[in-house]
Parts: C-alpha cells; sequence; structure tokens
C-alpha cells in the first residue's frame, strides 16, 4: 500500500458524557482487537491513574461492552488503520450536564488525561506542554 494513499487518522475522541476509557471495537460486540488483552491490561493502568489525580473512577473496555454497540467511530477507524493504541477518553459527567461540561470540569478532565497520557509517552510532565 502506498503511504500517500492512507488518509490521515481522526484526532482523539473526547467528549464528555460518561467516565470510560474505551478501546475497539464498537462496532461489534462479538469482535475484539487482535491486542485486546494488552489493550485493557494499558486501560486498567490509565484509569488507576486518572483516579489518583481526581479521584474520578472511569471504566474501561470495549466500546461495545463499556458503553453500547456503535458504528463509525474514530477508535474502530485508527485501530483498523494501525494505530494499535487508540482510545476514547468519555470524560467525567455521570448524566448530570451531558456534553456540556461546566468550566471548572474542563481542566481538570484535561489535567487528568495529560498526568496519565504523556508519562506513557515518553516520560514528559504535563506542564511541559
Amino acid at each position: 500500500m502506498d503511504v500517500a494513499s492512507v488518509p490521515p487518522p481522526p484526532p482523539p475522541s473526547l467528549s464528555a458524557r460518561l467516565t470510560q476509557l474505551c478501546a475497539a471495537y464498537g462496532y461489534s460486540c462479538d469482535v475484539l482487537p487482535t491486542a485486546n488483552t494488552e489493550l485493557q491490561s494499558l486501560a486498567q493502568g490509565a484509569v488507576t491513574a486518572l483516579k489518583a489525580v481526581y479521584g474520578t473512577a472511569f471504566g474501561y473496555g470495549p466500546i461495545c461492552d463499556t458503553i453500547y454497540p456503535a458504528t463509525g467511530s474514530s477508535v474502530d477507524y485508527s485501530y483498523d488503520s494501525g494505530i494499535k493504541y487508540s482510545y476514547t477518553a468519555e470524560l467525567r459527567d455521570t448524566g448530570t450536564y451531558g456534553f456540556l461540561l461546566p468550566a471548572n470540569q474542563i481542566y481538570p478532565s484535561g489535567n487528568g488525561g495529560l498526568e496519565n497520557e504523556y508519562p506513557s509517552m515518553g516520560g514528559h510532565d504535563a506542564d511541559e506542554i
């Protein structure tokens, strides 16, 4: 396959609806990624780290099992395009605000994610960004 013909990956998917860290797949509850064991192990470590930052407990797992069947997700597309470590973080709110997260929840959501993600991507501190 010619690299120039591969479309760019979608940006990370973040929403303020639930407190979940979801991996592929959403389109089927009967199909798991080849790397599912590793993806779930990393997700387990991530949700532990996220809870340590602000005390927010996240669940984790494949989208279909964690939330509901959902076709066309950026995680499925990214994973199938060769991006092994593809996740969607459904942030902080547990139903009170839906997709309209209040300003005082936005920074803790993003900072918690950065505290978790950047050390796993080469040891960078969230304050270096």
